[in-house]
């Protein structure tokens, strides 16, 4: 990692309240600027408010970054920058917003061969609740050399374990194109090297549309996972005992869900989806 060039930081520092203004030259002369708000006192510092607002430069992020920061991910190049807010109460982060824009991105996992992204862009907004948190991913979109994938909403929720409830994990998409996520998954999914080898064998395309997917860890069977969507064009190649499918543009949900409803359910212990489904079975996005 190589040193910052600059470093000027001015602090004012009031009986409740201070503020740190900071502004820090990368390597590469990119200016980097910080500021943090705060209501402290010192006998009382667990107390603490926070307020962070950080603008980070378009640089190469990989070559900055400590060896081994993101392993087991190789990060060989990410041109990236953004603006992130976080506010920070009662010992945990309460909100946080970030915008990313990242150019240029290349990365793999272990000894995968790595794959090269352009133009990664997302707004991201986290908030905590009484229950637990709520995490939303906006105009989520991203480039493989000519191909375009997004832009998608993609939202995660969670329960946690209480007296009032059991715990709850709940992920949501407005839209998820197969086929272009294939090549990110196989270069950066942490997945077993089975996975890996069905994910090749089936060749998944088509989308999904308003995906919800419910996962409650101390349930058992298939009532731990429960999964819902609506189903437009889906097609993948034989598999075993997975009968062949490539739907054309003409063939029905429901018709694809009954023929391979069957299947995924012997082949997945955890995994519910619906066989007939319907507009009035299948829940929207989740909304912010």
């Amino acid at each position: 990692m190589q040193a910052l060039t600059y470093v000027n930081l001015s602090l004012r520092n009031g009986a409740r309240r201070q503020r740190l203004d900071g502004r820090l030259l990368l390597p590469d002369g990119q200016p980097l600027t910080l500021q943090l708000r705060s209501r402290l006192q010192a006998e009382r510092w667990r107390e603490a408010e926070l307020q962070l607002y950080l603008s980070l430069p378009q640089s190469d992020w990989a070559r900055w970054l400590p060896a081994g920061t993101t392993a087991p991910w190789r990060l060989a190049e990410l041109q990236a920058g953004g603006e992130f807010w976080l506010t920070w109460a009662g010992g945990a982060v309460q909100r946080a917003v970030a915008r990313l824009h990242a150019p240029q991105l290349q990365a793999g996992y272990a000894g995968r061969e790595a794959l090269r992204l352009q133009d990664l862009a997302l707004n991201a907004y986290y908030r905590r609740t009484a229950q637990g948190f709520e995490l939303v991913l906006d105009d989520l979109a991203l480039s493989q050399g000519e191909n375009r994938w997004g832009e998608v909403r993609l939202g995660l929720s969670q329960v946690r374990d209480s007296s009032e409830s059991e715990e709850q994990w709940q992920l949501a998409a407005d839209r998820l194109d197969l086929a272009p996520l294939s090549p990110l998954v196989a270069a950066l999914a942490p997945l077993p090297d089975a996975a890996m080898q069905l994910l090749e064998q089936l060749q998944p395309r088509g989308a999904l549309r308003n995906v919800q997917l419910d996962y409650r860890p101390r349930r058992e069977g298939d009532k731990r996972l429960q999964f819902a969507a609506n189903l437009e064009r889906i097609g993948f190649a034989a598999h075993e005992a997975s009968p062949r499918r490539r739907t054309s543009a003409a063939a029905s949900v429901a018709t694809w869900a009954r023929a391979n409803c069957a299947w995924m359910r012997r082949t997945s212990s955890c995994t519910s989806i619906p066989c007939s489904p319907s507009p009035g079975t299948t829940a929207g996005p989740m909304r912010a």
